[in-house]
């Protein structure tokens, strides 16, 4: 196990850990799933004979509540990975997975945000076993970007992994165990990812391991997990990558304490500050919500302003991440989304659209702000977002940490920022609006997570008391 001690700690952080059990495998703590979530059947048990460590490693197994459900089985690791290699060591005759189980080694920050490596005969016709995939809001379908391929396995042992950099994704699989690879055949001939969805560190991605049911219509299993050829279980010998432990954190939720609308074309000098309802954008778009702002392309092209006050956070604590929270209110059909128009998204469930977060470089008011006077932004420092999946109402997070974090230790200042899709601007019309904060129900808001400043010259030095005293 690599713990990288030249990252700066002020990146670490664990928002929302398990309170539940958890287990010590390859110098981790990994706490363990329980409940009811996708994907798969819907269960995931936490039970001792669901997941265990031993001289193996950690097992993982499929279990049935007294129902008679079977429920799969996840860890995920106190840590976050960073750029590096990511190795996983199976022992398991994957020849013999049963064809509806889905065998995942993956680091995951959200549907969005995702470096994948999945194992398993259930997800197409002709039962390949092998699935690399890069998630992410850019994707050209409804399965991500994905390598496909086969193999035929040669004993119980194989290893799995990925090498992540700040451009690229190397994916590689080979039949055995060894310290150095390969010791054994590759199964089959690797794959490099290089798109625009390769993540970044600061989103802080977790590796993750999981057992799962593949249940969904499309799944070509044959939907029965036959309990005489149990156990269904896998054990994974070892994981070993580049990550940082996780420290703890206290949060602070700031609500938003300005935001107004932005109208270009002829509404270029109309203010769209405090209580919306302008009648422009009800009579062109017909949502009748007097408590939004919009955000579209265009020849009227509709974006926000919002300014969050930072000026409650301790200063002499680290920001370890940032997450902005819109409550966002869309309607999304074929017509929003249609075929052809970059990125295309073909499938209204997985109508997922980029919009830019930038910050201003100077002061503006929310009863004076308009298109044509608002700040000038600093694209340098602008952060790429994904809006949520299709259906109303949902609550939408973006982590925007390095903005954040430039704000709070003074390398910017905290003016605000915009939302925009101008990259549509030019293409087939779309809307989406979010509620503000003079309406009623979820309020634009950040959640700010901080860590006490741990200097990085500690650990440099050799002081590994300091080390010992923040990663016990």
């Amino acid at each position: 196990m690599r713990v990288l001690s030249t990252v700066l700690l002020g990146l670490c952080l664990l928002p929302g850990v398990a309170a539940g059990r958890s287990v010590v495998f390859s110098g981790l703590t990994w706490d363990v799933r329980a409940g009811a979530g996708g994907p798969g059947n819907g269960c995931w048990s936490d039970a001792l004979d669901a997941v265990w460590v031993d001289g193996q490693g950690l097992h993982l197994r499929m279990t049935q509540d007294a129902g008679g459900n079977w429920c799969q089985a996840e860890v995920i690791a106190r840590a976050f990975a960073r750029h590096g290699e990511h190795r996983f060591s199976v022992v398991k005759d994957l020849d013999d997975l049963d064809d509806d189980l889905v065998l995942a080694l993956f680091a995951y920050r959200n549907d969005f945000t995702e470096i994948d490596m999945e194992l398993t005969q259930a997800f197409n016709a002709t039962h390949d076993k092998g699935w690399n995939v890069v998630h992410g809001c850019n994707f050209v379908d409804t399965h991500a970007v994905r390598n496909i391929f086969d193999f035929t396995m040669s004993g119980a042992f194989s290893t799995h992994k990925f090498i992540w950099g700040p451009s690229q994704i190397d994916f590689e699989s080979y039949h055995g165990h060894c310290p150095t690879l390969p010791c054994g055949g590759q199964m089959g001939s690797g794959w490099s990812y290089t798109g625009v969805d390769v993540p970044n560190e600061w989103e802080n991605l977790r590796p993750h391991i999981s057992l799962w049911q593949c249940t969904q219509s499309w799944c070509q299993g044959d939907g029965v997990l036959d309990v005489a050829a149990g156990p269904h279980e896998v054990v994974i010998a070892a994981y070993d990558g580049s990550v940082v432990k996780a420290m703890a954190e206290v949060a602070y939720s700031l609500p938003v304490q300005r935001d107004a609308g932005l109208r270009g074309g002829s509404f270029s000098s109309t203010n769209y500050g405090g209580e919306v309802g302008g009648d422009a954008e009800q009579r062109l778009f017909g949502y009748g919500n007097d408590d939004s702002i919009f955000l579209s392309p265009g020849a009227a092209p509709l974006r926000v302003a919002l300014r969050f006050d930072l000026s409650t956070l301790p200063s002499n604590q680290v920001v370890a991440a940032a997450d902005l929270h819109l409550g966002f209110q869309l309607a999304v059909s074929a017509s929003i989304c249609p075929a052809g128009n970059p990125p295309p998204k073909t499938d209204p469930l997985f109508c997922y659209e980029t919009f830019k977060v930038t910050p201003y470089l100077s002061a503006w008011g929310e009863q004076t702000i308009t298109w044509g006077n608002r700040p000038l932004t600093d694209g340098t420092e602008a952060i790429d977002a994904c809006f949520p999946e299709s259906g109303f109402n949902p609550s939408a997070s973006f982590l925007i940490t390095p903005l954040v974090d430039s704000w709070h230790s003074g390398a910017l200042v905290n003016h605000g920022i915009e939302l925009s899709v101008e990259s549509w601007e030019t293409l087939y019309p779309k809307a989406r609006y979010y509620l503000q904060r003079e309406g009623v129900g979820f309020k634009p808001e950040m959640t700010v997570y901080l860590i006490e400043d741990v200097f990085e010259d500690d650990f440099e030095s050799g002081n590994m008391d300091a080390w010992d005293e923040v990663f016990p």
